[in-house]
């Protein structure tokens, strides 16, 4: 099973063919099934807040027992869930990485799309012929630019590489291919020369 993660507007589209459109039902049904396991899913951008502090996460592997907290409603028209754990009747559940947090701000949610189909039933999608994606210029110098962007807000340097070319490659996807992204990457370290480093620069 190859793993093709999809956003939130394209499950609401394959589960309106069961839930039409009852949202409040779709998210219900959706979030009882991620709390079992049986589907994966992504945040892109993760806030996890403790009492005095907050960490930022890309990417992020949502644990499924969070699926399973009371509080928190699962918005697949915003593309967003924020569980509070305040409240949490399960205490001993919050380990490891998630120790002493108040509340999630989930945002940018990616499911994994075999899965879900396999779960719901769904029939697999019609395959379709794929053509090989030429990069433009433009598309390149849009890169670039979104690059330095990109820079100036990971100021502590948590994303690597490999982060900045998966966004890109959804970011501006259908006009930028892996060849492309790297030319973009090879000028827009010229300016930002730290970057160019295969891991995060060492604190201290």
């Amino acid at each position: 099973m190859s793993d093709v993660w999809i956003r939130s507007k394209e499950v609401v589209e394959l589960l309106s063919s069961i839930y039409g459109d009852d949202q409040v039902r779709m998210a219900g049904r959706l979030r009882a099934a991620l709390g079992t396991g049986g589907i994966r899913c992504q945040a892109r951008y993760a806030t996890i807040h403790r009492a005095d502090d907050q960490e930022k996460r890309h990417n992020w592997a949502i644990p499924d027992w969070v699926w399973q907290v009371p509080s928190g409603r699962l918005r697949l028209i915003d593309d967003h869930f924020a569980p509070g754990f305040t409240h949490c009747e399960r205490p001993e559940e919050q380990r490891g990485e998630l120790i002493g947090v108040e509340r999630l701000d989930l945002q940018v949610l990616k499911f994994h799309g075999p899965e879900l189909r396999n779960f719901f039933q769904l029939p697999e999608p019609k395959p379709e012929k794929s053509r090989p994606i030429e990069s433009k210029a433009s598309a390149i110098s849009e890169c670039r630019h979104w690059l330095e962007q990109q820079f100036g807000e990971d100021v502590e340097f948590r994303k690597r590489k490999g982060d900045f070319e998966n966004e890109a490659l959804e970011h501006f996807a259908g006009r930028l291919s892996g060849r492309g992204f790297e030319r973009a990457w090879s000028e827009a370290v010229t300016l930002h020369p730290k970057r160019a480093k295969a891991g995060r620069p060492r604190s201290g």
